[in-house]
């Protein structure tokens, strides 16, 4: 299929598409407010030394020259919007027009093409226009396509080099970015993220940057020769042209401020669709009882150390699938370490799953298990909790909740850990784990749902547009 702005996009199963488009460059503004972080009761850190050092402001600290918060106005309000008074609401809610940026929406890219959407699909019903920019850089690509109510644009790319390159993203930005309110960058490093900043600069609009975990220590270290020139080329300017940050937790909060920037910061965490994710009316005697990993086959997930604690335990009935998408090399490897840990009985890789046999796997599994080194969110524990199953995770993820609602395991990185885990929850009785897959659900309902998420991602744009008081997830410390 050649891909080009006429092509029709066919959806397949699981609302995935096959596509090819046209268009795109990038986004950009400055400005911080300095209200303090007491809505969170969390206590502000002094940065540490991270692998990313922002400049050119300082050849010393490294840090970037942003605005004083103690002493700027609200974000975007005096020089895009001199006229706009504090307490106004110039534009409502149903009247904003709003593009999202992503590099790709393939389903191999792990998480945040899925959240895109998600958060994508859920604006759309407040919004009067939500637009989803993307590329296409093979045409067998499977794209997570969002509803029908989010005008999705996917645009050709090409892939050099390890990177995404896209003339036609930067092409349709110069003539339609002026069309919207706002724009919002998701991800770093590539690309489409500057196009974006372009974008939003030359048509005054604010942009913000949803980094999706790639300011985390642990992330800055992956491929950090690439990273130290792609922020020379262009990435140390998409951070300072952002009017606001996303983040989705806490510790993502802190990564951020930890790189120098003092930009606001909406924190809010991802959702989950609560329709699309629903336990069993009761889990099914099976023969077998299932630990179940689901997410992308990488090393960061920790997947040897799954393996490893796995080893130290007589699995009987329970068996363990590994199911997710990676790179071909890393999935022979957990093969070859399957069967040289004699693990072949009962651990089992699945392969990549999507839709309704995603949510079937959740819902049937006894326990999730997510070992990671490091995530800013981890939606696949939200997507457990919702289906009813409880959830083991390391404190690489921002899962307190699970143990201040009983509804899991919060605990170190590493094998022995793990291992004390698996062992406490696979001699569980059935009853027990759905207790605590109950408690989970309700935490889901109360926390973490995408239409809540939306909601307040829509005040946090009003507020950049025309000021007024700062939304209670916005930290400006």
């Amino acid at each position: 299929m050649s891909p080009r702005a006429s092509d029709k996009m066919t959806r397949g199963r699981d609302g995935v598409y096959f596509a090819a488009g046209q268009g795109a460059w990038a986004t950009a503004h400055k400005g911080s407010d300095a209200p303090s972080l007491s809505d969170t009761g969390m206590q502000p850190k002094t940065p540490r030394p991270s692998g990313l050092r922002l400049g050119p402001a300082s050849a010393a600290s490294g840090r970037l020259a942003v605005p004083d918060p103690g002493t700027a106005s609200p974000p975007f309000l005096t020089s895009i919007r001199p006229e706009a008074q504090r307490g106004s609401r110039g534009i409502s809610s149903e009247a904003l027009k709003i593009l999202h940026g992503i590099a790709a929406l393939d389903t191999e890219k792990g998480g945040p093409s899925a959240c895109v959407t998600a958060l994508c699909d859920k604006l759309a019903c407040i919004a009067d226009r939500v637009t989803l920019l993307s590329t296409v850089c093979d045409n067998r690509s499977r794209v997570l396509a969002p509803s029908k109510a989010v005008d999705l644009q996917l645009v050709k790319g090409y892939h050099v080099l390890g990177s995404d390159y896209s003339p036609a993203m930067r092409a349709w930005l110069r003539e339609n970015g002026c069309k919207y309110d706002v724009m919002h960058s998701n991800g770093m490093w590539l690309p489409p993220n500057l196009y974006l900043r372009k974008a939003a600069t030359e048509a005054h609009k604010p942009l913000i940057i949803s980094p999706h975990g790639m300011l985390q220590e642990a992330a800055l270290q992956r491929s950090s020769w690439k990273k130290r020139i792609a922020r020379r080329l262009y990435e140390d300017a998409n951070l300072r042209a952002a009017a606001c940050f996303h983040a989705t937790s806490p510790a993502e909060l802190q990564s951020i401020r930890d790189c120098g920037l003092r930009q606001p910061v909406a924190v809010i965490p991802h959702g989950v669709s609560l329709d699309e994710y629903a336990p069993p009316s009761e889990k099914r005697a099976e023969p077998t009882r299932n630990v179940v990993f689901l997410g992308r086959l990488h090393p960061h997930k920790g997947l040897e150390t799954l393996l490893r604690a796995w080893t130290m335990h007589s699995p009987g009935v329970w068996k363990l699938l590994v199911a997710g998408n990676g790179p071909e090399h890393y999935r022979k490897k957990l093969q070859a370490e399957i069967e040289a840990l004699n693990l072949q009985s009962s651990v089992r890789l699945c392969g990549p799953v999507y839709g309704e046999t995603k949510s079937k796997l959740l819902a049937d599994a006894q326990v999730l298990v997510l070992p990671s080194k490091s995530e800013n969110f981890g939606l696949v524990v939200a997507e457990a909790l919702a289906c009813g199953t409880p959830v083991i995770a390391t404190k690489g993820a921002p899962w307190r909740d699970l143990v201040e609602w009983r509804c899991g395991w919060w605990i170190d990185v590493g094998v022995a850990p793990l291992a004390e885990a698996l062992k406490e929850a696979m001699s569980l009785p059935p009853e027990k784990l759905g207790e605590m897959g109950q408690r989970g659900r309700q935490l889901i309902e109360t926390k973490y749902r995408w239409d809540r998420a939306a909601r307040q991602m829509i005040e946090v744009y009003q507020w950049l547009l025309d000021g007024g008081d700062k939304p209670k997830c916005v930290m400006t410390y």
